[in-house]
């Protein structure tokens, strides 16, 4: 869902001036930041890392020190959870780059984390791979459900079965691109990450969208709008939606605004779980692509400049200059989508307490995502 910032980028740094001779293929020297950090909003106590231990090796802290008894209930926690210090998150070596994949098309992974602060160790409840035909213009994004269960092998104590999530709280993005590349043969380099404050203030400036809401909906719609405003707040962020408007109706084609919109978006306890919750984030997508094919030039400019504070990527501005001016070359489309795993490659169960996406045939997969994104 956080895909819609990511367009923004690509779209209007056009308006900037073209640096030729930059390769998107080459590895980022200098990436940059695009980012700020808001006043830290109290959290739930997590498993620290020993700053002393060797690279990789989780800590647990003295007994009494958390309510937790171990690291796989703190990521299995539906409230918020406090992320790892940048010293003591796990070091990276390589992403595994599949070679040899068809060097027209680019590979950027979008994060969307569950941080209130846009911060590097946080689980990230969206993940798309977002592929780009740098000859073409054309765009296709491929969903990586949250709950897929992944063996981690270099994050030293504590390797063990964890959600695919969970990547980006041990190593951030590195670790992501770097799981999704061994899992999937991907060659990604770059990534782009958003919070879901970002996403909302993208939604309001776009004027919201239009979708089907059942009553379900509806009122979970109005639970979200409530706990998004009280994360707002005690992250010192006083004006995001200061109305509070609940959504008072529901049927088809109902509008919703930034905050609402965020919080359609979120919703997971309904029939269809988080299936359900990735048909609804790829409906939004299209619903403010299709917002954005309306602005002109300056209107793209503005939404860029009034939301770079919420975006951090290692892509250079000269990739993403390329990047956008075939991209809008080629207009804006309605992008094809995937999901992973596909349907009938994984065992959804319950084990050790854990319920995740377990046993996945990555090599199939991997097979399937190559064809949906070469072929």
């Amino acid at each position: 869902m956080f895909v819609a910032a990511f367009a923004v980028v690509l779209i209007a740094v056009v308006l900037m001036i073209l640096k030729p001779g930059h390769s998107p293929d080459q590895p980022v020297s200098n990436p940059v930041q695009m980012s700020v950090t808001p006043t830290p909003m109290p959290v739930t106590q997590a498993p620290g890392i020993d700053p002393t231990a060797t690279e990789g090796t989780v800590t647990q802290p003295p007994p009494g020190e958390s309510k937790y008894d171990s690291i796989s209930k703190v990521l299995s926690d539906t409230g918020q959870i406090q992320g790892l210090a940048a010293d003591q998150m796990v070091h990276v070596n390589g992403l595994s780059i599949k070679e040899g994949l068809p060097e027209e098309w680019l590979n950027v992974l979008l994060l969307g984390t569950d941080e209130r602060t846009l911060s590097d160790s946080a689980r990230t409840d969206a993940i798309i791979i977002c592929s780009i035909n740098t000859n073409t213009g054309e765009v296709k994004l491929s969903s990586v459900l949250r709950d897929l269960a992944i063996e981690y092998t270099d994050i030293g104590e504590y390797n063990g079965t964890y959600r695919i999530n969970a990547a980006n709280y041990f190593g951030g993005p590195e670790l992501t691109m770097k799981t999704i590349n061994e899992k999937f043969d991907m060659n990604i380099r770059y990534y782009v990450m958003v919070n879901f404050f970002g996403f909302a203030k993208v939604a309001q400036q776009l004027g919201g969208v239009e979708v089907d809401v059942d009553e379900q909906e509806m009122n979970l719609i109005n639970e979200r709008i409530v706990e998004q405003f009280k994360f707002a707040y005690k992250a010192g962020i006083m004006d995001f939606d200061t109305e509070q408007k609940k959504l008072e109706t529901y049927g088809e084609n109902i509008h919703l605004n930034g905050n609402q919109t965020l919080a359609y978006a979120r919703i997971r306890k309904t029939d269809g779980g988080d299936y359900k919750r990735t048909t609804r984030q790829q409906i939004v997508l299209n619903k403010l692509l299709e917002k954005l094919k309306k602005l002109n030039a300056m209107a793209m400019a503005q939404l860029l400049y009034n939301n770079l504070d919420m975006v951090k990527t290692n892509l250079e501005p000269e990739t993403i200059l390329n990047i956008a001016a075939k991209v809008v070359n080629n207009g804006i489309g309605e992008m094809k989508t995937f999901r992973l795993p596909q349907p009938n490659t994984y065992k959804e169960e319950v084990r050790n307490e854990q319920g995740m996406l377990y046993d996945c045939d990555f090599a199939t997969n991997a097979t399937r995502l190559y064809n949906f994104i070469y072929e």
